[in-house]
C-alpha cells in the first residue's frame, strides 16, 4: 500500500505527497511507542540480463525481507519492475506495508524504499551530474541517478528517511573521472537533506565511497551526520564489497554503503547495534552458495528517544574542517571542469574529422557495385559518428560544464561569506 498522491516542482524529478487520515491506525501506531528501528540498506544487483542469477536472487532478497522484523528498507539497483513487485510482496508478509520507487532517467533511479509505517510525503533530486552520457557502458547518466526523501509516520513522530545512489567508479583512484561527479552527488545530497531541519535524518545507500576517501568527509562534516557502523565499531572495516563473496573473487575489500543519522530538535537517533548481513545462501541442497548480490546488505538499530537534542556547536575546529572540506571540493570541481573542457575539445576534434571523412566519402566514386555498398555503409556510420560527438560536444558535456560551474559558484560564495549552508560559520586563520 502507498500513500501517496503526485505534485512537481523545479529542478525536483517527482515529488508526491499525502495525509494519513485513518486515525485508528494512527492511534494504533502510538499505542506501540516502539523505541527500536531496524534500518536496512541494501544494493540488490538487479540489473537485467547483465548479472547473474536474478530470478533466484530477488526471490530470496524478499523472503529474507520478510523474516527480518525491518522497519524501514532502502535498496538499490532496483532496476527491474517485476523483480521489485516480488520483492514487496514478499516483504509486506513481514509488516512492510508500504513501499515507494523513485521513478527518474531512462531505465529508473534504482531506488526502493520499504517501510512499516505510514510514507507521508516523498520527493525525488535528480543529480545534475549523474554521469557521463558518452559512456553509455557505465549505465550511470541513464539510470537519473539522485536521491530520495520520505517522510515516514513513525509510533515516535516523523522522520526523514533518504536513499541514494552516487555515481560509480570504473577505475583506479588516480584515473578515477567520475570522482569530481561523485563529490558534487554527494555534496547535492547534504544539501537536499538540509530541507531536513526539524526530524530526524536517517540517509542510507550505496555512496561508492569508502571511508578514506576525501568525499567521504562530506557527509560527517557538510551533512551534519553520523556513520551508525563507524559509531559503534570505529576499528571494523565493515566490508560490503569483499573478496569473500563468490561474484568478487578478486576485488579488494571495501566498504561502499552505509547508514548515516542525524539527530531531529526533539528526537534523537542512536546506534545501538549495526552488522553487515545477507552475504550468501544455497539455491538448494545440491548447490554451492551463491550471494544475494555484489554488495552485503548493512543493518542498524536506531534507539529513538524523545528528547531534545543539543544545541549544534559550532567551534572553531569545526568551521575549520567545514573550510577545508569546501576547499576540496571546490579543487575537485576544477579537476572535474578541466576534464569536461578537454573531453568537449576532444569530441569537436572528431565531429571535424567525421565531417571531412564524409566529404572524402561523398566524393569517392566507383564502377564496381560492391564498392558502392561498401562506402555507403560507411557514409551511413561515418554519419551516425559525426551526429553522436557533433550532441555530445554541443548539449551533452556543456550541460555538465554549466552544473560544475554553477556548483562551484556556490562554494565560492560559501568561502567568502565564511558561512556554510548548513549554518557553520568559520574565521580567517
Amino acid at each position: 500500500m502507498r500513500l501517496a498522491s503526485s505534485r512537481s516542482a523545479s529542478n525536483i524529478e517527482h515529488m508526491d505527497s499525502s495525509k494519513v487520515t485513518d486515525t485508528d491506525q494512527v492511534s494504533e501506531l502510538d499505542a506501540r511507542k516502539a523505541s527500536v528501528l531496524r534500518v536496512l540498506t541494501f544494493n540488490i544487483w538487479d540489473l537485467p540480463p547483465i548479472v547473474k542469477d536474478i530470478a533466484t536472487r530477488m526471490n530470496a532478497i524478499g523472503q529474507q525481507l520478510a523474516t527480518m522484523h525491518l522497519d524501514i528498507v532502502a535498496l538499490q539497483e532496483a532496476w527491474n519492475a517485476a523483480a521489485r513487485a516480488r520483492i514487496a510482496q514478499a516483504a509486506h508478509l513481514g509488516g512492510l506495508a508500504y513501499t515507494h520507487y523513485y521513478q527518474s532517467g531512462i531505465a529508473g533511479s534504482g531506488l526502493m524504499l520499504l517501510s512499516r509505517f505510514p510514507i507521508v510525503e516523498t520527493a525525488f533530486y535528480r543529480f545534475p551530474l549523474g554521469g557521463r552520457r558518452e559512456q553509455f557502458w557505465e549505465t550511470d547518466y541513464f539510470a537519473g541517478k539522485g536521491i530520495g526523501f520520505a517522510r515516514v509516520l513513525t509510533p515516535l513522530g516523523l522522520m526523514d528517511v533518504y536513499n541514494t545512489h552516487t555515481v560509480a567508479s570504473y577505475t583506479a583512484d588516480e584515473h578515477d573521472e567520475n570522482r569530481p561527479y561523485r563529490l558534487a552527488d554527494l555534496y547535492e545530497c547534504v544539501r537536499f537533506m538540509n530541507r531536513s531541519s526539524a526530524q530526524p535524518v536517517i540517509c542510507c545507500g550505496d555512496f561508492n565511497t569508502r571511508r578514506e576517501q576525501r568525499e567521504y568527509e562530506i557527509m560527517p562534516t557538510l551533512g551534519r551526520l553520523r556513520d551508525a557502523y563507524r559509531t559503534l565499531h570505529p576499528s571494523d572495516l565493515g566490508a560490503t564489497f569483499a573478496p569473500d563473496n563468490p561474484y568478487l573473487p578478486n576485488v579488494t575489500a571495501k566498504c561502499l554503503d552505509y547508514v548515516f543519522v542525524r539527530d531531529g530538535t526533539v528526537t534523537s537517533l542512536e546506534p545501538v547495534s549495526a552488522m553487515v548481513t545477507l552475504r550468501t545462501f544455497q539455491p538448494n541442497a545440491s548447490a554451492p552458495p551463491i550471494a544475494y548480490s555484489d554488495h552485503y546488505a548493512v543493518l542498524v538499530e536506531l534507539s529513538v528517544r524523545e528528547t531534545v537534542a543539543p544545541t549544534v556547536s559550532h567551534t572553531s575546529d569545526k568551521g575549520t574542517r567545514t573550510k577545508h572540506v569546501l576547499l576540496n571540493l571546490h579543487a575537485e570541481l576544477q579537476r572535474g571542469l578541466v576534464s569536461a573542457r578537454r573531453r568537449q575539445m576532444m569530441n569537436v576534434l572528431g565531429t571535424a574529422t567525421g565531417l571531412a571523412f564524409l566529404t572524402i566519402i561523398h566524393r569517392a566514386e566507383s564502377g564496381r557495385r560492391a564498392v558502392r555498398v561498401i562506402l555507403r555503409c560507411a557514409r551511413l556510420l561515418a554519419a551516425i559518428w559525426t551526429a553522436g560527438l557533433a550532441g555530445i560536444s554541443l548539449f551533452a558535456v556543456p550541460y555538465e560544464i554549466h552544473a560544475l560551474l554553477k556548483l562551484m559558484d556556490g562554494i565560492e560564495q560559501q568561502l567568502q561569506a565564511k558561512r556554510t549552508f548548513n549554518g557553520i560559520a568559520w574565521e580567517d586563520e
